[in-house]
């Protein structure tokens, strides 16, 4: 591969990071690694329009989708929202959701808890979040969402063909964050140079460009590499919620701090606290109530109907 093709430009046409051929076989094999925990939402009428992505988190036994918050504006409430997981043509069926008011637009979404799926379903697992992430330095970031190009019905199986996709990016700092709206905040933002020129399959094969409408609601994993090129699954953080593309000819990337996520679940179901403490100890004392009280007012979802 040509590595001059391959590079991130900011707004003004500059490069701010160039990829080697070993950045590349990382963006790969990290891009399969992550697909596993990406699922698409639909809603779920005989309609089945697209919402957006999600990605998969498991608290204890207990199932959660999170997205952004824009990606439910608009539906009915009578309408359930369908979650179809990477690499499988089943289901999950939410019947609660908590979201954010106000500057964070994130959501979180419980599945039903009789659903059968649930122990086949692969999902992170708390204590691979990181918070508070704010600037990632030269850290490799990994996008990965479903976009809104990549899927199919198949009306007579009742069925959800997805391809997750996933690409580079890198952060840019906070004293040269852009203009944006609303207004940036250091507590719950991240903003991110990325190239949608390139990228990879859920089977780690390179793609052509794609627009990345349907992105919104995926995750931003962070992803230390060593110098020899190297790269552990283990040592991969998720970061991020993607919430929306911006900046002039779309240069730049905005997501919302994942521990935002995590207190939309801790508030709204105490029954996962437990798990929360022994996964993540400093949790409770760091973000448990002073941040999402100050940063992130809740707003319930509207339960969808019981099936």
């Amino acid at each position: 591969m040509n590595a001059s093709r391959f590079a991130l430009l900011n707004d003004r046409g500059e490069v701010v990071r160039e990829y080697r051929d070993s950045d590349l076989e990382v963006l790969a094999a990290a891009g399969r690694h992550f697909a596993r925990f990406s699922c698409l939402l639909t809603s779920g009428d005989d309609t089945s329009v697209f919402l957006g992505s999600g990605t998969t988190l498991r608290i204890g036994q207990e199932l959660f989708i999170m997205t952004a918050r824009h990606v439910m504006a608009g539906l009915e409430e009578s309408v359930p929202v369908l979650a179809w997981p990477s690499g499988l043509n089943e289901r999950i069926v939410i019947n609660k959701g908590v979201q954010a008011r106000g500057h964070c637009d994130v959501a979180c979404l419980r599945a039903e808890e009789d659903s059968v799926l649930h122990s086949d379903i692969e999902a992170v697992e708390c204590n691979r979040l990181a918070f508070g992430v704010r600037d990632a330095g030269k850290d490799l970031l990994i996008v990965c969402g479903n976009p809104d190009t990549e899927w199919q019905v198949d009306a007579g199986k009742k069925e959800i063909r997805t391809q997750p996709w996933s690409m580079g990016a890198i952060s840019i700092p906070s004293t040269e964050w852009p203009n944006a709206e609303p207004e940036a905040d250091k507590d719950s933002d991240l903003f991110l140079y990325y190239s949608a020129e390139f990228g990879f399959n859920s089977r780690g094969e390179p793609t052509p460009a794609l627009n990345p409408g349907g992105l919104s609601g995926g995750a931003i994993w962070r992803v230390p590499v060593s110098i020899d090129g190297k790269w552990s699954p283990n040592a991969a953080k998720l970061i991020a919620i993607q919430r929306s593309v911006e900046g002039r000819e779309w240069k730049w990337l905005r997501a919302t701090q994942i521990q935002h996520c995590l207190c939309l679940v801790w508030h709204k179901w105490p029954d996962t606290r437990d798990d929360i403490r022994r996964a993540l100890p400093c949790f409770e004392s760091e973000y448990g109530e002073t941040l999402q009280r100050k940063k992130t007012p809740l707003s319930t979802l509207a339960d969808c109907p019981e099936n």
